[in-house]
């Protein structure tokens, strides 16, 4: 209902028919404004009159679609001020947008005229072309505005109904997980009954992944992702996950060296479940790509930049296919497939590295990568060092 009453209010306050421009010319001067509606008779806008300012507001509040108005200041009854000021309290600066007529040249009137709401200003006599041109850019805008608000509300509108169906899928997946855990654990480990529940919580897992890294997508379009930043040590939260991601490693008989500087400190201020998430994602595409009986090298270094900003850097490389110049160009989009291919038959969703980018650029640092196909890539990513002030 809520939204029903919203698209009303904007189809009333933003009309704008291709075919059909409706101006409301107030002036209490009638050859003014028939001067005016013959100046934009060749533009083929629909041009109505008010003579004063009450009459206009009444016409306003009866047909409550124009366009555009233009406005006389001095007027008998209440001033183009005056009539401004109340139309404002209805409509905004893009609903409605007005071009104020004055007489007068001096630059207080015209800042009142701009107090009060108004778009623009002419003064008297004004030129035919200068008017056309004022009216004519306001349209436009006006246009471009509606045109904005219409395809921001429908974004909005299909990153609330994604966010709903992805959530709505965790459940059913968890569920199917978890009964294929039991069915092997029933059947023990060598019986077809276990291949098949492995399979299945295979697929659903990697239906899992998906899911979440949907709803990640999700919340940044939608502007929902936060971050809680904090102090950071971040060499122990590398060494953390480099013994989290060692079980995957065992697997393709991979070794992860971690190496820095064990005399200096690296703490970064950031969030510590999106730094995770970063150097995780950083580490486990690494194991995925690289060859079994290889090393993956993790490099903590410290530099400083030529502007006096002190910055921490960690260095993941592997010794994988390379990225060819293709891939380079597509590498942080979404849904990119590139050309190398897991090494031991992993599933990959095409967005772990677009989230990864949005996150490390909340957090106002750098990722890139550095590759020549056949000899390995390393992904950089970069964060300025905590508390550092030189």
């Amino acid at each position: 209902m809520k939204q029903n009453q919203n698209n009303e209010n904007n189809e009333k306050k933003m009309r704008i028919v291709e075919d059909q421009i409706d101006i409301l010319v107030v002036d209490d001067d009638k050859f003014i404004a028939k001067i005016i509606e013959k100046y934009l008779a060749s533009e083929k806008y629909v041009i109505h009159s008010a003579f004063d300012g009450p009459e206009a507001l009444e016409l306003i509040a009866e047909k409550g679609n124009f366009d555009l108005i233009i406005l006389d200041i001095m007027m008998p009854a209440m001033t183009g001020y005056e009539v401004c000021q109340e139309l404002r309290k209805t409509y905004n600066l893009f609903d409605l947008p007005i071009i104020i007529l004055t007489s007068k040249d001096q630059v207080e009137d015209l800042v009142e005229g701009f107090n009060a709401g108004a778009n623009d200003f002419l003064s008297k006599p004004f030129d035919q072309n200068e008017l056309k041109a004022r009216v004519r850019t306001l349209i436009k805008l006006k246009v471009l505005t509606h045109s904005n608000s219409v395809l921001q509300e429908a974004i909005e509108t299909k990153n609330q109904f994604m966010q709903m169906t992805i959530h709505d899928l965790k459940n059913p997946l968890n569920v199917i997980t978890g009964f294929s855990q039991l069915i092997i654990d029933e059947h023990g480990h060598d019986s077809e009954i276990t291949e098949f529940a492995k399979m299945i919580g295979q697929s659903a897992q990697l239906m899992s992944n998906l899911v979440h890294e949907l709803l990640e997508m999700a919340k940044f379009e939608s502007g929902l992702t936060y971050l809680k930043k904090e102090k950071l040590d971040f060499v122990g939260i590398i060494s953390d996950l480099a013994g989290n991601n060692e079980n995957f490693a065992n697997k393709k008989s991979q070794k992860i060296e971690l190496a820095y500087d064990t005399k200096r400190d690296f703490f970064i201020e950031a969030d510590p479940v999106r730094i995770m998430e970063i150097v995780d994602n950083l580490i486990s595409n690494a194991i995925k790509y690289s060859p079994y009986n290889s090393v993956i090298k993790l490099l903590v270094t410290k530099h400083k930049s030529s502007d006096g900003i002190n910055s921490i850097k960690l260095a993941v490389k592997d010794t994988g296919p390379g990225l060819t110049e293709e891939d380079k160009k597509k590498l942080f989009g979404r849904f990119q497939r590139l050309s190398a291919r897991p090494t031991g038959g992993e599933s990959s969703t095409g967005l772990g590295l677009s989230i990864v980018k949005k996150l490390v650029e909340l957090h106002h640092g750098s990722i890139w990568a550095e590759s020549k196909p056949g000899k390995g890539a390393t992904f950089f990513v970069e964060f300025e060092e905590y508390g550092v002030i030189e």
